[in-house]
């Protein structure tokens, strides 16, 4: 979750590009979702590595860490 905050490349291995967690993961359009399979994982870090090479990075500030605290201390102050 930290990871979408900042500009580094995101491989993410999964299980089942079919649940929930997958659907999130390809719905911010941040990280490459692959599932745990060699042949899967081999293809995806050569794309990675393109990515990183093309510095194709898009931090979702949302998911940074002073955005995350500004929502933790308005959780805070309404208690």
């Amino acid at each position: 979750f930290d990871y979408f905050g900042t500009n580094r490349s995101i491989l993410a291995i999964v299980e089942d590009e079919k649940d929930l967690v997958s659907g999130f993961i390809k719905s911010t359009n941040r990280a490459i979702l692959v599932e745990n399979n060699t042949s899967d994982i081999l293809r995806s870090l050569k794309e990675l590595e393109k990515s990183i090479l093309e510095d194709n990075s898009n931090p979702l500030t949302k998911y940074n860490g002073e955005s995350i605290a500004k929502i933790l201390m308005s959780y805070i102050r309404e208690i």
